[in-house]
């Protein structure tokens, strides 16, 4: 023993090991290992990707009401709305102050000239309190639509006053429901349709025994410059009308679906402006901007509302 180096007892120590086969990797049973063949990781890396069958348009889900943005736009333009009311009622109407004419007004007129104060103030009252958004919805579209029943009734006598309100709100509110590769809920394409058919009512009957779609292309094929603005000018309501059907029910258009809207809320103060000629004109067309706008607005909430209670 004395006389065995130790290098050397390492060297054979060395030697020994690597005549020794490395022992195989076993699955122990306190770790639970698995063995993985290597044959197995290649038939899992080669193996397809799984492919789903894509999902019908028709039974895509609609809008639900966390996702929707008609609650918090509603509530903003509602709210701004009932400010722009009640600073109208506090302008000065033809030299004199609001609580003047008051005094002087009866009926209808009186009627119209109290809502700038009374409706603009439940239209505040309504945005910024804490109430239900469904009892908001509700309380906005009636007290947004009286100024676009009463604006419509002002240029357009008897019933086609009220199919043009109806129209003037309907149309946008449908609109505002239709979006792209979803399809829209039955309620708002009803409204859609009923829409654009009361808009081609007010084209298609006669009026003082002048249809108005006539006088349009009569207008139009006058030549004259004048005439045919005026009658681009009256002929865009239709146009827009069957834009918005082809974006409602046809998905074609769905993407300008909220351009569309926002025209047909823009043609009515426009109207106002371009043919009453009145020193107040400007009031009134920005009232009515405002409260169709809310209107539709809440209209379409309560249809989005409706179509997530029914595939519920």
């Amino acid at each position: 023993m004395m006389g065995l180096n130790v290098s050397d007892i390492e060297a054979a120590v060395k030697a020994h090991d690597l005549e020794q086969p490395a022992p195989a990797l076993q699955a122990t049973p306190a770790l639970g290992l698995p063995i993985v063949e290597p044959e197995l990781e290649a038939a899992q890396l080669e193996a397809p990707p799984v492919r789903r069958a894509p999902v019908p348009l028709d039974e895509r889900p609609v809008f639900t009401a966390a996702s929707s943005p008609f609650s918090s736009i509603a509530r903003i333009v509602m709210g701004s709305g009932g400010l722009v009311l009640v600073a109208l009622f506090s302008l000065p109407w033809r030299g004199a102050s609001s609580w003047q004419l008051l005094d002087t007004l009866a009926g209808a007129d009186f009627v119209r000239q109290l809502y700038f104060l009374l409706g603009g103030a439940v239209l505040v009252a309504a945005a910024v309190l804490p109430v239900p958004a469904g009892f908001r919805a509700v309380v906005g579209t009636l007290v947004a639509s009286i100024p676009v029943v009463l604006g419509a009734e002002g240029l357009i006598e008897g019933w086609r006053g009220l199919v043009a309100a109806l129209a003037i709100v309907g149309l946008p509110a449908a609109l505002l429901c239709a979006r792209p590769h979803l399809a829209m809920h039955a309620a708002a394409r009803l409204l859609l349709l009923a829409a654009v058919a009361a808009l081609a009512l007010l084209y298609v009957l006669p009026t003082s025994s002048v249809v108005p779609i006539t006088y349009v292309g009569q207008m139009l094929a006058s030549g004259l410059l004048e005439h045919m603005i005026i009658g681009v000018f009256l002929g865009a309501p239709l146009v827009l009308a069957a834009l918005s059907l082809l974006a409602g029910v046809g998905r074609d258009l769905a993407s300008a679906a909220a351009l569309l809207a926002t025209l047909m809320l823009a043609w009515a103060p426009a109207a106002l402006l371009f043919m009453v000629h009145d020193g107040t004109q400007l009031y009134v067309a920005l009232a009515l901007l405002w409260t169709s706008a809310t209107a539709a607005l809440c209209v379409a909430q309560l249809l989005m509302m409706a179509a997530t209670r029914s595939r519920a």
